[in-house]
């Protein structure tokens, strides 16, 4: 018995999982959850939605119109731009029946493990900024919660 192996779709070449994925950018959504003012359901406020949004004539590309059980609908985008622009049109044309709410990121809590003792705790954030700008942080954004200290003299 002989396998047979069948290329992929669209006759291209097998690709890495790692290669698709890319740097995340690409997969990264701006989401919107849109709710009735008037009390209604999740496919009624999708109706709505549909039939006075027109993303072509805003020039918005949704990738999701998921609808949810807390009687909501989440709207999903590819860039924040949209997501701004999705959000005025909803504003101006169903105001009355509809309500957006966009989606924030939450922020993370972090473990540093083995901070030596050379480095001062005010340019603690400084220093970890400096070793990793792709984290995109600015100046404030950590804050240090706890402190131990084991006994090599280093800091967790």
């Amino acid at each position: 018995m002989n396998a047979t192996v069948v290329p992929p779709p669209g006759g291209s070449e097998r690709k890495l999982y790692s290669e698709i994925m890319g740097n995340g950018e690409n997969n990264k959504r701006f989401k919107i959850t849109v709710t009735s003012k008037k009390n209604q359901t999740s496919n009624t406020i999708k109706e709505i939605f549909k039939t006075n949004i027109n993303p072509t004539e805003i020039k918005v590309g949704i990738k999701a119109l998921k609808v949810l059980r807390n009687r909501k609908v989440l709207t999903e985008t590819n860039s924040k731009e949209e997501t701004v622009m999705l959000g005025k049109d909803i504003n101006d044309k169903c105001g009355d029946k509809l309500e957006k709410h966009n989606h924030k990121l939450r922020n993370p809590r972090l473990v540093l493990l083995n901070i030596p003792e050379g480095i001062a705790m005010g340019n603690l954030e400084g220093t970890l900024l400096a070793q990793n700008p792709g984290l995109k942080m600015a100046k404030g954004d950590v804050n240090v919660k706890f402190i131990y200290k084991t006994k090599n003299a280093l800091r967790t």
